[in-house]
């Protein structure tokens, strides 16, 4: 049984503590890399993920990955980072490509208008796209990215409005230049704002029977964390 974070007595810690119920003893583990309370937690094999919570000042989406193996709280090195705030919309980042393998235009594109409110995450841009009345399947591919260790994660936020289990969004990752399949199929796991709903078959929809980001994403930007 692990703790993260909390309040002493008003005040946010970055303590993690754990319970061994053989020996009915608590030990102290390392910190995470600063001061929260309400901080959500999953078990995902011998890794434990500690995401959001408050600072007291303001509320984080900070994601941090715990190895219980080793009781080993480490900092998070970042590999990749994209906002789409450096562009002039609608031009997407160098080696960001837009593709729609059904269905006409437009492509993902960078936008600071729109719906659904908020239009961006970051100021002043986020990376968008319609939800067309035909059916479509629009793809928005990122420049190839390395991965070097056992213990990678995806973070990123997500804004969607769609019409529930009829649309949605999925996603997909290719390893060594393979063909794109399924951040669950190809043995990842969202472990944080994780898909919420299966969308409906029969509809010649390219996701039918697919569990999907789908429906509305409460009128604002969600965390979503995969560990790879």
């Amino acid at each position: 049984l692990w703790s993260f974070g909390g309040e002493t007595p008003s005040t946010p810690t970055a303590a993690t503590v754990a319970y061994d119920p053989s020996t009915n003893t608590w030990a102290s583990a390392p910190n995470m890399s600063f001061a929260r309370s309400a901080v959500s937690g999953a078990a995902i094999g011998n890794h434990l993920v500690a995401a959001g919570g408050n600072t007291g000042a303001t509320s984080t989406a900070a994601t941090e990955i715990l190895d219980a193996g080793t009781a080993s709280c480490a900092e998070p090195t970042t590999t990749f980072s994209e906002a789409f705030d450096g562009v002039t919309p609608p031009a997407l980042p160098p080696g960001w490509t837009a593709t729609n393998a059904e269905g006409p235009p437009p492509l993902w594109e960078t936008s600071h208008t729109g719906q659904p409110t908020p239009s961006f995450d970051t100021p002043p841009n986020a990376a968008f796209i319609d939800s067309p009345g035909v059916i479509s399947d629009k793809r928005l591919d990122s420049p190839s990215i390395p991965i070097s260790t056992a213990d990678a994660q995806l973070t990123f936020r997500n804004n969607y409005y769609t019409e529930t289990t009829f649309d949605g969004g999925v996603l997909e990752i290719s390893i060594g230049g393979g063909a794109f399949q399924d951040i669950r199929a190809a043995g990842g796991t969202l472990v944080v704002g994780t898909y919420d709903g299966t969308l409906q078959q029969f509809l010649d929809n390219p996701l039918a029977g697919r569990l999907a980001w789908t429906g509305n994403s409460n009128n604002g930007f969600v965390t979503s964390v995969a560990i790879l």
